[in-house]
């Protein structure tokens, strides 16, 4: 992903939402055109190592993910083992 958005090169990620601050989630969510952006220090967001920010491309929107939660990456199913 990282090398992808140095070239400016859109990718597609789906991912399960977490807001951290109520402890909820709002269900999978699916970005068709994704870009990440600089990842916050961690002074500023304790769990800064495993979010990764981006922006969607198609609404302009900056968002953020966190990295355990990512379900695919341009169509393709990640698997924990």
């Amino acid at each position: 992903m990282r090398a992808l958005s140095k070239q400016k090169i859109p990718f597609s990620i789906c991912f399960m939402s977490y807001n951290s601050t109520t402890g909820k989630s709002e269900g999978i969510i699916q970005v068709d055109r994704a870009r990440l952006t600089n990842r916050q220090s961690e002074k500023f967001h304790k769990h800064a190592e495993i979010v990764e920010k981006y922006i969607n491309l198609d609404t302009m929107d900056a968002r953020q993910f966190y990295h355990p939660l990512l379900m695919s990456f341009n169509d393709k199913k990640i698997d924990l083992k």
